[in-house]
């Protein structure tokens, strides 16, 4: 009796220390699949389709970290477009005096950004720098012909305008606030974003030919008036897609 009772009582420790093991022997299989999320985790790729205010563009991101609260980016983003035979009035309504103005406008950007998640969410915090490509350039003269005395001069003998209007800093620092992730959870996923790129009160070209010559002392006025635009505000939705695993 003695003997069944001892081995018993060796059969029930052996079993509880053996209970005791067994999930000490299962933390180093968990540990290993944090490891290998957490690498997975700050070696993740994805590319985006971005709709924005300063044109259409894409991006490629990579997390910078294993809780992937930094993402970097890089990309650009690209529009241009002909404004023609725009009419202008530089006159008043009781003598009007009609521009026709043509002009191209390109806008975008090629930039490198930086992501910052601070509560672990979709919310973000952004910051970065971007190699503008904003330009515009336009041309107008006079739609009708003008009467000096009683001569009439037709609009190609009064002369033209030209003006050009280009960003004065060409590496434009930004700053962002957004919502959702350049690499999503999910294979697909849209974020939103907006900020603006400080630029520097804008550079004027501006000339005149023939008898509009000398109107082209206006360029000091013009600067100006254009020199409280340093500032250029940027709206974004993005369709983004995770290319990792």
């Amino acid at each position: 009796m003695k003997k069944i009772t001892t081995i018993f009582l060796l059969m029930t420790i052996g079993i509880f220390v053996k209970a005791q093991e067994q999930p000490a022997s299962t933390n180093p299989v968990s540990a290993t699949s944090v490891l290998v999320e957490d690498k997975l985790g700050s070696h993740a790729w994805g590319v985006s389709l971005n709709l924005t205010t300063n044109g259409i563009g894409l991006e490629l991101s990579k997390t910078l970290t294993a809780n992937r609260k930094l993402v970097a980016r890089i990309g650009g983003n690209y529009l241009a477009y002909d404004l023609k035979d725009f009419p202008y009035n530089n006159g008043s309504k009781a003598k009007p005096q009609y521009l026709i103005a043509n002009a191209n406008i390109v806008l975008g950007s090629i930039g490198a950004y930086i992501d910052w998640h601070p509560f672990g969410n979709a919310f973000k915090l952004t910051g970065g720098a971007a190699y503008m490509l904003s330009n515009i350039k336009a041309l107008a003269q006079l739609r009708d012909s003008t009467l000096q005395g009683v001569i009439n001069i037709p609009p190609d003998e009064v002369g033209q305008i030209n003006a050009e209007i280009k960003p004065s800093i060409n590496i434009a620092p930004y700053i962002g606030i957004g919502f959702g992730r350049a690499i999503p959870k999910n294979r697909v996923g849209v974020s939103f974003e907006m900020g603006t790129y400080y630029m520097g009160s804008p550079n004027v070209d501006f000339s005149c030919t023939k008898m509009l010559e000398p109107t082209s002392s206006m360029k000091t006025v013009l600067s100006d008036n254009l020199s409280p635009n340093q500032w250029l505000p940027r709206l974004s939705l993005n369709i983004n897609i995770r290319i990792s695993k």
